[in-house]
């Protein structure tokens, strides 16, 4: 039997951020012969999107680069970043004009116009951090210039920072929270020391993931770093990579 954490965007999604008729298809088959998909992203539960369309065929979630972990629906796992934190470091980057975002289960709160740069957002909330009181998983930050890189550079001895879409985003987190630790501790609560693991992923954030699995797939279009570690590389997201080899893992 498989345990197969599985990458969302630019992964299982392809470029337009749809799940195509046939991994859902190959997904539900693969879970009714036994196996398990964990979905595992940077995003959260309630902007995941596709949660719903998913939830019904799997009951796992890894959210927001790891810092959250559900099953059945319900909370097992949480590491988020405390209201000290993101005052801090958001007021900080606020000050550099860096654009910056700490997304809640039901709020955005960024010190920018989300709305114009993303569209229709529910429950957008303008902030500067200064007097910012809420925890929150992760800060998600825009990087528009070498000399911002710097300033958020400056964090990393005491925040988990991990660059993705080609160095064009930031996510900073507590220490120690990734998705290969989340992947660690999903296999202890769910004692999968007999299943073997696999990690499919595009981007940096999934090198943690891979690291913590078995077996290491990247999909066509990832990052030249994770083709280089991959143990195998699979079609690309637009190719229904993910559900071609899932359907070639269940002919084995």
């Amino acid at each position: 039997m498989y345990t197969v954490f599985v990458d969302l965007d630019d992964t299982l999604l392809d470029s337009n951020k749809n799940i195509s008729e046939k991994s859902l298809k190959i997904i539900q088959l693969f879970i009714s012969r036994g196996n398990k998909i964990v979905i595992t992203t940077a995003r959260s539960g309630r902007l995941a999107g596709l949660q719903k369309e998913l939830r019904v065929l799997t009951p796992y979630f890894i959210f927001h680069n790891g810092g959250q972990i559900k099953i059945n629906g319900e909370e097992v796992y949480r590491k988020y970043l405390e209201s000290d934190d993101i005052k801090e470091v958001g007021y900080d980057l606020s000050l550099h004009n860096i654009f910056t975002a700490a997304i809640l289960e039901d709020v955005y709160f960024a010190n920018y116009n989300a709305v114009e740069i993303w569209g229709a957002i529910e429950n957008f909330v303008y902030t500067d951090y200064k007097n910012f009181s809420k925890s929150a998983p992760k800060l998600s930050i825009m990087i528009r210039s070498d000399l911002e890189k710097t300033v958020i550079d400056k964090y990393s001895d005491r925040y988990n920072i991990v660059y993705i879409d080609h160095n064009k985003n930031a996510i900073l987190s507590p220490k120690n929270v990734s998705k290969g630790n989340a992947v660690q501790i999903f296999m202890d609560l769910m004692d999968e020391k007999t299943n073997q693991s696999i990690y499919i992923g595009n981007d940096y954030n999934d090198i943690s993931g891979f690291n913590a699995c078995d077996i290491k797939v990247a999909v066509a279009n990832s990052e030249k770093i994770l083709l280089e570690k991959a143990d195998l590389v699979i079609e690309g997201n637009n190719e229904n990579g993910v559900a071609n080899y899932l359907e070639r893992l269940l002919s084995c």
